[in-house]
C-alpha cells in the first residue's frame, strides 16, 4: 500500500502543473510571472512532484530498516507531501496562510531525521 501514495502525489503535481501551464501564457495571470501568488502556485506543483518522488524512494528503503520507526517516518513524509502543496495553494489564495508552512516542513524534517537516525544505527550500530 505504501507504494501507491507516492504516485498519487506525483500525479497530483503533474495535474497541477498542467492547470498552471494552461493559464501561464496570459501575461498577468495570477499577478504576473514574478508575483508571489504565481510563485506559490508553481511551488505547489513542484513540491507535490518532488515530495512524491522522495516518498517513493523512502518506501523502497524502509523495508530494510529495523523496527516500526520507518513506518512513522513514512507517515510524516506523506503528511508533509500532502500538506505542502495544500499550504502553497492556500497561501496563493490568501497570504496569511504562509504561517502554516512550518507544519509540512516539520513533518518532512521529522521523516528525514528518522531515516538519518536509522541509517546511522544500521551503519554504525
Amino acid at each position: 500500500m505504501a507504494e501507491f501514495f507516492p504516485w498519487i502525489l506525483i500525479l497530483v503535481g503533474i495535474v497541477l502543473g498542467m492547470v498552471i501551464g494552461l493559464k501561464s501564457h496570459e501575461e498577468n495571470w495570477a499577478g504576473g510571472y514574478s508575483s508571489y501568488r504565481r510563485r506559490m502556485l508553481r511551488l505547489a506543483h513542484i513540491s507535490a512532484i518532488a515530495l512524491g518522488a522522495i516518498l517513493a524512494l523512502y518506501s523502497l528503503v524502509m523495508g530494510y530498516m529495523p523496527g516500526g520507526l520507518p513506518e512513522a517516518g513514512f507517515i510524516f513524509l506523506l503528511a508533509g507531501g500532502i500538506l505542502m502543496p495544500i499550504t502553497c495553494l492556500l497561501t496563493a489564495w490568501k497570504e496569511k496562510f504562509r504561517h502554516f508552512f512550518a507544519v509540512p516542513a516539520l513533518c518532512v524534517a521529522t521523516a528525514v531525521g528518522i531515516m538519518a537516525w536509522l541509517k546511522f544505527w544500521v551503519v554504525f550500530g
